[in-house]
């Protein structure tokens, strides 16, 4: 059970790292003049 909750949190945490890097890299694009998303 613990396992299982602490693989939850991780994925969780994991998903939110790369929503946030995906959300800098389209800002990053945008700012850039002709940007190479």
């Amino acid at each position: 059970m613990t396992g299982t909750v602490r693989g939850t949190v991780t994925a969780v945490r994991d998903m939110s790292r790369v929503l946030a890097e995906a959300r800098a890299a389209a800002a990053g694009a945008d700012r850039t003049p002709g940007g190479t998303a």
